[in-house]
């Protein structure tokens, strides 16, 4: 009777152990981001700024070919770029679901703020 309700409970301590297993967070999530400008040419001297859901900032320089390759723990982060002489843009990317995520960002010239006299 002792071995059937240890048995019981190994199998029963198992499920828990395994339902536990299937809630826990998912691992690192891939974040490929590429800036460019209109017509298509890499931009690595952008800005890149990361802002986790739970407070933190996360400066990243982009590669000489404007690209950023990073892991995160699964969540929502505001996705901040600007590059000096171009428009800034801002958008939420979607980790939650730890699926890899490509963003590519396409900066357009900020003529209302460039000098066009020259």
């Amino acid at each position: 009777m002792l071995r059937k309700v240890g048995i019981a409970m190994s199998a029963g301590l198992l499920g828990v152990a395994i339902a536990a297993g299937a809630q826990a967070p998912p691992g690192p999530c891939p974040l490929h981001v590429h800036v460019t400008d209109e017509d298509g040419k890499d931009l690595p001297k952008a800005f890149v700024l990361l802002h986790g859901e739970h407070g933190s900032n996360q400066p990243l320089t982009p590669d000489r070919t404007g690209q950023v390759k990073i892991t995160l723990h699964s969540g929502l982060y505001d996705l901040f770029v600007s590059a000096m002489g171009f428009v800034p843009q801002a958008q939420i990317v979607d980790l939650r679901t730890c699926k890899p995520v490509d963003v590519n960002v396409m900066l357009t010239i900020d003529s209302e703020h460039t000098d066009s006299d020259n």
